[in-house]
């Protein structure tokens, strides 16, 4: 009799581990299936979705471009002048603008302007108000007027500011790797003073040598 019962007591034991293990098992597919689920809709992006987060994307850039390409506090203007010219122009057009004087040409036309703002304990910073796209945000070629205000300042205390506005062309595409470069800027004012003939010089000789 206790034989029996000891068996009908180890049934029930394994009826009852049976029944968690089913019930466990149940339980992560349903886990699993949520989580399948859940990571469908992530990835599934309305057409009003990516364009909002394309345009976001293009504004911010649009926002670093102007902010390094008017950078003048001797602090940063080489890291944004670098990246300017690794990240954000193709080389044409950093060569471009390098010839319109909004970039100075040389390392030593780089000097010049951190020699002088520290003499002079000046520097600036560019407060960017809008960036609004100017045609179709889901084109490879994208226009977006920017403006804001330029605040030049003395000692780290506000001197003068002045207005800016320019236009520029973005490019995002597969070409680009989906990173978006600007292929045309117009609408600034020359920030550098034209190359003089040792600037000139110092260019032809750094070009020689890289050959």
């Amino acid at each position: 009799m206790q034989i029996f019962q000891k068996q009908i007591a180890c049934d029930k034991s394994n009826l009852v581990t049976k029944k968690n293990r089913l019930t466990a098992t149940r339980n992560a597919a349903a886990i699993f299936a949520l989580s399948l689920c859940l990571t469908c809709l992530a990835g599934c992006k309305s057409p009003e979705q990516k364009r909002l987060e394309r345009q976001t994307h293009l504004e911010k850039f649009c926002t670093s471009v102007v902010q390094h390409l008017l950078d003048r506090n001797p602090d940063t203007i080489r890291a944004s002048i670098t990246h300017l010219q690794r990240e954000e122009l193709p080389d044409p057009v950093f060569d471009k603008l390098q010839e319109q004087g909004l970039l100075p040409k040389t390392e030593l036309g780089i000097l010049r302007i951190i020699d002088r703002a520290q003499e002079i304990h000046s520097s600036n910073e560019v407060q960017v108000k809008t960036v609004k796209p100017i045609g179709p945000i889901e084109k490879d070629l994208v226009p977006f007027t920017v403006s804001g205000v330029e605040i030049n300042k003395t000692q780290g205390k506000p001197d003068e500011s002045s207005p800016f506005s320019c236009t520029i062309t973005c490019k995002m595409n597969d070409e680009t790797g989906d990173y978006p470069q600007a292929i045309q800027i117009t609408g600034l004012s020359q920030q550098v003073k034209p190359a003089t003939k040792t600037d000139s010089k110092e260019q032809h000789s750094k070009k020689r040598h890289h050959k």
